[in-house]
């Protein structure tokens, strides 16, 4: 795996998120990702409490398939990509 897949995973993942959310439900997702890098800088273990609108939009990706699987995929990628070497 390369930094290349890595970087083209997140890619299609970004493109599908942007077609199937409407402007405010990606602001909304794209703040929540903000705080969920805040709690991985601060190496805070506790899990990022979602709003109702945070919950919605996260409900909104997982149900569609390609996201899903795109999402899926990335997730996998990123823990081959952190494996201790």
């Amino acid at each position: 795996m390369t930094a290349d897949e890595l970087a083209t995973a997140d890619r299609q993942f970004r493109a599908r998120v942007q077609a199937i959310l409407t402007s405010s439900q990606l602001a909304c997702y794209d703040a929540y990702q903000q705080r969920v890098r805040q709690a991985i800088d601060r190496r805070d273990l506790h899990p990022v409490a979602t709003t109702p609108a945070e919950q919605a939009v996260l409900d909104t990706i997982a149900a569609d398939t390609e996201a899903a699987a795109l999402h899926k995929r990335l997730l996998v990628l990123l823990r081959v990509e952190t494996l201790p070497q």
